[in-house]
């Protein structure tokens, strides 16, 4: 069951990711990472408001709009980010890139097991689900607190090209 919930939003997913790549080249970055920021925003709150509610079709439904989200944000700022390197540099670029995501997964997924525990010491009385539920909110609240930080810098940052220039 659990795999075919993830399935759904890859799905889906995977016909975003070449869209977003077009509509980049159309429309340029700004509008795809301020769209993707905000869906992550609502996909992530919904789930932290949601934890103690949610059933398959909703995991299903608020993973696919996470999916979009980081479709349309993620996806395009990484090529964007290729896209200003030099072409002898584009190795290393995505190496770094590579190594980064590396290293910010295993933060990232030490800072959750923490939480996680937190969760655990805030209800010691109550059943291992109940405690797993209160750990997995605080990872929720989180990481909806980081992505809001986001959306706060993809509306304030702009590039120092002018938009058409973006484009080309």
């Amino acid at each position: 069951v659990s795999g075919a919930m993830l399935l759904v939003g890859s799905v889906v997913s995977a016909f975003v990711s070449p869209l977003a790549g077009r509509l980049m080249d159309s429309i340029g970055i700004k509008h795809l990472v301020r769209i993707g920021s905000v869906l992550l925003v609502i996909a992530t709150l919904s789930f932290s408001l949601l934890a103690n509610r949610l059933t398959v079709g909703l995991i299903t439904g608020l993973f696919t709009v996470y999916l979009i989200g980081f479709a349309l944000m993620f996806n395009t700022l990484l090529t964007f980010g290729l896209q200003q390197l030099a072409p002898q540099q584009m190795g290393d670029g995505n190496a770094a890139y590579n190594t980064l995501q590396q290293y910010s997964g295993s933060i990232g997924t030490a800072i959750m097991a923490a939480l996680l525990a937190t969760g655990a010491r805030m209800a010691p009385h109550a059943n291992t689900a109940h405690q797993t539920l209160q750990g997995a909110q605080l990872g929720f609240y989180f990481v909806t607190a980081i992505m809001v930080i986001v959306v706060v810098l993809s509306w304030i940052i702009t590039s120092k090209k002018p938009e058409a220039a973006e484009r080309g």
